[in-house]
């Protein structure tokens, strides 16, 4: 073959392959990755991407605000940690904050699922959190029912 023509079929190969190289990476789908959570309980507010995958995943994220050295949070908190271990099937996510001001009632309780989202201010106790949640969860536990 001459030179030329050996040029010429080199440059056409290159351009195809780069040609069917960009098609096919434009081709593919990015794919979110999705985020396991590695616990039920967090003491921190989580990045929200973080928040939104375990939402697409099916969880309810609950994120508790509350002020340091709160009695009457204390009994409360205690008991929505239980609920969401042992009483939720495993459905929801809690986030703990501790913030000495806040610009709303504390303990402030805001909730978010596939279903909808909800905000709770000044919520004292599991009947009230119950009664919120419920409406929220996507699977309802017993104690929706008895509510």
């Amino acid at each position: 073959m001459r030179k030329k023509t050996v040029k010429t079929l080199m440059t056409a190969f290159i351009v195809v392959f780069m040609i069917s190289s960009i098609f096919f990476y434009g081709s593919q789908k990015t794919e979110e990755k999705e985020i396991r959570p590695e616990k039920l309980i967090y003491f921190e507010e989580l990045p929200e991407e973080i928040e939104l995958s375990f939402v697409k995943q099916g969880f309810t994220v609950a994120r508790l605000y509350y002020p340091p050295l709160c009695v009457k949070c204390a009994s409360f908190t205690q008991e929505l940690e239980n609920a969401v271990v042992n009483k939720l099937d495993k459905q929801m996510i809690l986030e703990k904050i501790e913030v000495e001001s806040f610009n709303k009632t504390m303990p402030y309780l805001y909730l978010k699922s596939l279903k909808s989202v909800k905000e709770i201010e000044g919520i004292e106790n599991m009947s009230q959190f119950y009664k919120e949640a419920c409406n929220v969860l996507l699977q309802q536990p017993p104690e929706c029912i008895l509510t």
